[in-house]
Parts: structure tokens; C-alpha cells; sequence
């Protein structure tokens, strides 16, 4: 379904089902075709069928708030005009929260007024047990091994994105001098997570019996490290908290594995 204005953009759609939208949503946009770049993993005709004409976004009115639902992946990084239809969602959604219940959901006691060196240290054991998490993931990514968890099938190159995405800006506060200003039992409880995901490494590496289970584990470990330092790591840059001319540029994390790409138009 199309609005108004008719406006069209292409958005990937691989590794995941359209919508089927309820009566009680409102459709934001529709598969309309296939790029010259698609690949079909089925028969076009039957591609088509399924495809063309599916709702790609939706949005639902959930009490004081919205739902937002997309059709994957319109986050993939090579597809900017699919990127920017979320982030217009995340900006609106910001907008419609003041500082006032910005500050109620960020404890603002995890931040001190005064640096130590006791809080530096602290933090650069975390960093340390990170990088030593980097390189036991990266060296885990030169093996065959592969984990069913649930319906999905895991590979190694899946630990290091989540573990790089944590050491790039760990290095970042640690460059900018911020580290000395994050509590130091915050530090100890970010490398007392670092050191499970380090253990558990370890025993994905000799597993005794089937691995599964270990791997299980591990992500579950590296879900809590990543969310419990990244929430934190972007409250602080939100709030302004991080010193801008002291903070070092940030960096990127380049994905090296070759993936399919299956693309097709979509009208908003």
C-alpha cells in the first residue's frame, strides 16, 4: 500500500517472512518489486506471489506508544535510504521523551564528579580482559565450529562483532581519559562479565560432550556484557556527559564474511 506522496526506496529483504498485517495496524509500506540484483531462492512466480504487494512496514497504537514493525533487514548498512526510515522512527520517539524522564531511566550515581586512579585501574582491567576476549574470538573464527541454538545456527565471526563492539569504545573512553570518572565497582562488574565470556571461551574451545549448551552460554554471557556497557557507554554520550574534545573518533567495525544480499523495492 503506497501513501500519498507514492515515494520509493529500495530495502533488503533476505533471511526472514513479510508481514501479515492485523486489520488493526496501519500498513507504512509495501514490497513493490524486484531489483535486477535479486536472487531468488525459490521460483520468481512463486517469489513474486508471496512478495510483491506484502506489507513491509508497519505501526500500531499501543497505549501511549507505538509499534513499529519492518521487514528485514532495513538496518543492513548497504541500504541508507532503508536505514533512515528507521532512524526517523527513533528520532520521533526521542523528541516525545523530555529530559526529565530522559534522567529518571539513567542513574546518574554510576558517574562521579571526581576521577580516581583506583577507577582507571579498574576500567583498564576490564579493557584488558576484553582485548583478551578480542583475540581468543578471533582466534575461535580460524575453526569449523558451528552452534544450533534454538532454530538458529551460530558461527564463531558472531562472538567477535559483539565483543569488538564493546572493545572499540572501551578503548575510546580509556583514550579520552573518561574511564577514571565510571565508578570503580562499575568497572569490576563489566570485567567480572568479561571474565564468564573469557571462561566460557575457553570451554567452547576443549567442549566436553556437545558444545551447544557452552555456546548457549556464551552468547547469553556476551548479551549481557555488550548491553550492560553499551547502555551505559551511549547514557553517557546522550547526556553529554563524555567530554567532546577530549573524546577520540570513533571506531568502525568492518564484517569481513561475504553474505547474501536479497533486495527488492519498496514504496512508502
Amino acid at each position: 500500500m503506497a501513501d500519498s506522496a507514492d515515494h520509493s526506496l529500495t530495502a533488503p529483504l533476505y533471511g526472514g517472512p513479510t508481514l501479515l498485517p492485523s486489520e488493526d495496524v496501519e500498513v507504512l509500506a509495501t514490497y513493490d518489486d524486484f531489483t535486477a540484483a535479486t536472487e531468488f531462492l525459490v521460483d520468481e512466480t512463486i517469489a513474486r506471489s508471496m512478495i510483491v504487494g506484502a506489507a513491509a512496514a508497519v505501526r500500531k497504537q499501543l497505549g501511549s506508544g507505538e509499534l513499529y514493525l519492518f521487514g528485514p533487514h532495513f538496518e543492513h548498512p548497504l541500504f541508507p535510504e532503508a536505514n533512515r526510515v528507521l532512524l526517523q522512527v527513533i528520532v520521533k520517539a526521542r523528541r516525545h521523551m523530555d529530559d526529565a524522564h530522559a534522567r529518571r531511566i539513567f542513574d546518574f550515581s554510576a558517574v562521579q564528579d571526581q576521577g580516581t586512579a583506583a577507577s582507571r585501574n579498574a576500567f583498564r582491567r576490564f579493557l584488558s580482559s576484553v582485548s583478551t576476549c578480542r583475540i581468543m574470538a578471533f582466534a575461535l573464527e580460524r575453526t569449523a565450529y558451528r552452534w544450533r541454538i534454538g532454530k538458529k545456527v551460530y558461527d564463531p565471526e558472531k562472538i567477535s562483532v559483539m565483543v569488538n563492539a564493546v572493545f572499540t569504545r572501551a578503548q575510546q573512553l580509556d583514550a579520552s581519559g573518561y574511564s577514571r570518572y565510571i565508578p570503580e565497582s562499575v568497572s569490576c562488574a563489566w570485567h567480572e562479565a568479561t571474565e564468564n565470556v573469557i571462561d566460557l571461551l575457553r570451554r567452547l574451545k576443549h567442549p566436553e560432550g556437545t558444545s551447544d549448551h557452552t555456546a548457549h552460554e556464551l552468547f547469553d554471557g556476551l548479551r549481557t556484557l555488550s548491553a550492560t556497557f553499551l547502555t551505559a557507554y551511549f547514557q553517557y554520550q546522550y547526556h553529554g556527559i563524555l567530554d567532546q574534545e577530549r573524546r577520540t573518533p570513533c571506531m568502525t567495525i568492518t564484517c569481513t564474511s561475504r553474505q547474501l544480499q536479497h533486495s527488492t523495492p519498496c514504496r512508502l
